[in-house]
């Protein structure tokens, strides 16, 4: 999927299993999944809605394996930037680990938001 919109039922990204949203909307109808071992990558190529992954759940969120954050096409942000990545409107339930590409490590460690009902990293501000 590349700059698109995808919209699905319930969805579970299992062990070892990926989904990348390359800068494209994804819509789950339902309930989203991302189990131990599992990677959820979000591609960041600039601040216009059409240049960042979206996850957009109409169900609850769990988040247990990895999510990669991938700073692409020479994108790099700066001071204020913000993406809105991921909606979830039931409660989000979590404790996963987190990657960054193509970025300094210290961004992460300034910016991860924590967790809270109804949204995870809502609104990434750099």
């Amino acid at each position: 999927m590349n700059h698109g919109i995808l919209t699905t039922g319930d969805t579970t990204v299992g062990s070892l299993g990926r989904l990348t949203v390359d800068p494209s909307l994804v819509t789950v109808n339902g309930d989203f999944s991302l189990l131990n071992d599992g990677l959820l990558t979000f591609d960041i190529a600039g601040t216009s809605l059409d240049l960042f992954s979206q996850l957009d759940i109409s169900g609850v969120g769990l988040f247990q394996g990895t999510i990669e954050f991938d700073f692409i096409d020479g994108f790099a942000p700066t001071a204020g930037d913000s993406f809105d990545l991921i909606n979830a409107a039931g409660q989000t339930l979590a404790s996963p680990v987190s990657r960054w590409k193509s970025w300094n490590p210290d961004f992460c460690s300034r910016n991860r938001s924590p967790m809270a009902a109804g949204h995870y990293w809502r609104k990434m501000t750099v």
